[in-house]
């Protein structure tokens, strides 16, 4: 992870959702909320809120939302995220 928060590579995002959702963190009613989409060439742009109730390391619950935008595009015959940034607040970012 670097100093903003963000991961780079494939192995370094999915070693940072484990380390940050799944060790730290029990997370429950997540909700994604899109508020728009946009396609751009061969890329879909998304923006939109999203929330959660979730437990700290300590076992404290809390409430935590904010704001997210995706790059999507599709490979073959999948599409992936190229681009995930989120922004929120109660302690989850």
């Amino acid at each position: 992870m670097t100093h903003d928060g963000s991961f780079h590579g494939r192995q370094a995002i999915e070693k940072g959702y484990v380390q940050l959702d799944v060790k730290s963190w029990q997370i429950g009613s997540y909700i994604t909320t899109v508020d728009r989409v946009v396609a751009v060439g061969n890329e879909v742009r998304s923006t939109g809120r999203w929330s959660c109730v979730h437990k700290n390391w300590s076992g404290a619950p809390g409430n935590a939302d904010g704001h997210y935008s995706w790059v999507i595009v599709r490979e073959g015959d999948t599409w992936k995220i190229r681009k995930n940034t989120a922004s929120g607040s109660g302690g989850i970012l």
